[in-house]
This record gives structure tokens, sequence and C-alpha cells, in this order.
């Protein structure tokens, strides 16, 4: 392949990142949701720029591949959709990609993960936390990703406000903001006090 059609491998996994999953596992062969919101926004613009990879534990179970490969197309309602579906490929064994999207995996930054947060992971759609995209005062504006759900809580002596994703702003109404300044009062108080109780 010459330099000039090379395009680095982007691995998606399939469950939980296409697949909604919202039924659970049904077999290799059973794929009963729809696409996860956005997917085919996201894939129409990325098999420009990345040979898109799909890659699951199906993979290697029998059907599981043919059975992922249909799915896509059964989901790919317009032209440009059957277009994306046909670019996809579909590996015998993980690509060594550029970069993957897994809705169960950590980045390793060179800092060891605690073993017992690693035991608690949740993923996308097992965490409440992170914004909802309902919009129950209106769209603030085109960044707005509708409300949020945080947990707050004390650890190793520190007021930690847990958005579960990365957050540019936060907006609040006045009594939405006085029932956060309470809770971080309350917070506060414990930490004081040395009780780390949430």
């Amino acid at each position: 392949m010459s330099k000039a059609t090379y395009k680095p491998i982007l691995c998606l996994d399939f469950d939980g990142v296409c697949h909604s999953y919202t039924s659970g596992w049904k077999g290799a062969a059973t794929i009963p949701d729809p696409p996860v919101a956005g997917m085919w926004e996201f894939l129409e613009q990325a098999v420009d720029v990345f040979e898109v990879h799909i890659f699951s534990s199906r993979t290697k179970q029998e059907g599981g591949k043919k059975a992922m490969f249909d799915w896509f197309l059964k989901w790919a309602v317009t032209d440009k959709q059957q277009g994306t579906a046909a670019m996809l490929i579909f590996p015998e064994e993980k690509p060594a990609a550029f970069v993957g999207l897994d809705d169960r995996v950590i980045t390793f930054r060179g800092e060891w993960p605690d073993v017992e947060e690693l035991r608690g992971f949740k993923t996308w759609m097992q965490d409440p936390r992170g914004a909802t995209n309902r919009f129950p005062r209106g769209k603030f504006h085109e960044s707005d990703e509708g409300e949020l759900r945080l947990a707050v809580y004390v650890k190793d002596g520190t007021i930690i406000m847990d958005f579960g994703k990365s957050v540019a702003w936060m907006g609040l109404d006045a009594p939405s903001a006085r029932q956060m300044a309470t809770l971080l009062s309350k917070h506060a108080d414990r930490l004081e006090n040395g009780t780390n109780q949430s």
C-alpha cells in the first residue's frame, strides 16, 4: 500500500460501542439491539480518515463475524450508510491499531490503577454519571449536552466532584447552585470534623 493511500487503523469494539447491547448477551450470532446513537455519523467521518476495523469477542465464535456484518447492513438505511458499512473490515485477529474505541478499557498513562477501582469498573451504560442528553430547561447553546449527573464524595482528605467524563462547563439555576453549595459545605464540615462519610 502506498503512503498516499495509507490510512491508520481505528479498531472499534462492537458491543457497547457500535451495538447498543441493551438486551445483553444472547449468543454470538444474535444481535437484537439498534446502534448506539450517533454511530453512523461518526463512521461516515471515520472511514475518510481511518481504516475502520470491527473486532469483538464475537469474532472467533461461530456465526459471530457474519452476524456483525449483517447487523451493519440491516441498520444501514441510507445509501451513504450502506457505502460506509461496505468499507468496514472484520479482521480475524485484533489489529495493531493506531487507536481503538472500547467501552471496557482504560487508557494506561504510566501509572498503575488501583485494583479495587478496576474491580468496580462500569461501562458508560452502567455508570449514571455524565451528560444525559436530556434538556429539562432547554438547550443553553450548541455545546450543551444536557443535564449532568455527578458524584460528590470525600477520598484521601479531598472533596471529589466526579463528573464521569471531561466537562468544559456547567450551568446551574439558583436552586441547583444552592443545593450544590450546601452539599459541598456538608462534605467540607465532615472533612474538617474528621469524618469521611458520604
